[in-house]
């Protein structure tokens, strides 16, 4: 196969990947995740029924891909293409993120496997971050695995409660309530800027 024609079968790979979980973050929103079937999510997005099935085996594998789309996407926030970031500021943009795909993450807390994906791929994260900071000789009194643990759900269930009564406090607010109830006891030594 020509490199031409690979791009394009690529492009449209992950056209249909965007489709269908757009559908199904759609339709969970409007009839809830349990609720939703693979015709739904293959009307929705006008796609081929046995294209889907090239593609996933079920809608958990569907919402998994979900799940790692916007888990690349908080890891290339947290990243910022090499700048640093305060804890504040990195707390700042997971909030935004949050705002910015609301309907997502209600859907991923409503989903049990969704919420369980997330948590363990935010947990991986956080548990690099923990590392460079040990790396760099700051004081973790607890395991880093448990703490990368603790600290991914506590900000997954920051965000559900912010979602959840509608957003009452702006995220520049909202990061400076993570860093002191979240960040602080995990790294209480170490410094406001890290890598």
């Amino acid at each position: 196969m020509s490199t031409n024609k690979a791009i394009e079968m690529d492009r449209r790979v992950r056209r249909t990947h965007r489709l269908l979980g757009d559908a199904l973050i759609a339709l969970a929103v409007e009839k809830g995740y349990d609720a939703v079937t693979i015709k739904d999510i293959t009307d929705r997005a006008d796609v081929a029924y046995m294209t889907f099935f090239r593609r996933f085996k079920d809608k958990d594998e569907l919402l998994a891909t979900v799940v790692e789309n916007i888990a690349d996407e908080i890891e290339n926030i947290a990243r910022g293409e090499g700048r640093t970031f305060s804890h504040e500021a990195e707390g700042q943009l997971m909030f935004e993120h949050a705002r910015d795909h609301e309907a997502i993450y209600r859907v991923l807390f409503n989903a049990a496997k969704g919420r369980r994906r997330i948590t363990e791929r935010l947990a991986q994260l956080i548990q690099q971050h923990l590392a460079q900071h040990v790396s760099r000789g700051d004081e973790i009194e607890i395991p880093v695995e448990m703490a990368a643990n603790h600290m991914a759900a506590s900000l997954l269930a920051l965000i559900e409660w912010w979602l959840t009564h509608n957003q009452p406090y702006p995220p520049e607010d909202m990061a400076r309530y993570y860093a002191r109830m979240i960040v602080a006891p995990v790294l209480p030594d170490s410094t406001e800027n890290h890598p």
